[in-house]
């Protein structure tokens, strides 16, 4: 139960970051142009953006390890 619960709050985690980071990409979308991709915002953001994505991606790869080794069935007991 304690390890379904740190799987389920890791994986709504995950989620929220992935969530967050592609907000900040739609944004970056509708307002980043050649003309201003030197204004200090839209580095700011791009960073920021980066950053979430890179955590998710760490996270979402404990998320497996960690269910692979939870859940991985056990051999015969002799």
């Amino acid at each position: 139960m304690i390890i379904g619960m740190t799987i389920e709050r890791l994986q709504k985690r995950h989620d929220r970051l992935y969530e967050k980071a592609h907000e900040i990409k739609r944004w970056l979308n509708e307002n980043a142009s050649i003309y201003n991709i030197l204004d200090h915002e839209i580095i700011r953001k791009y960073r920021q953006m980066n950053a979430l994505f890179k955590e998710a991606s760490v996270l979402s790869t404990c998320l497996t390890t960690f269910r692979e080794s939870c859940y991985k069935p056990m051999g015969p007991l002799v």
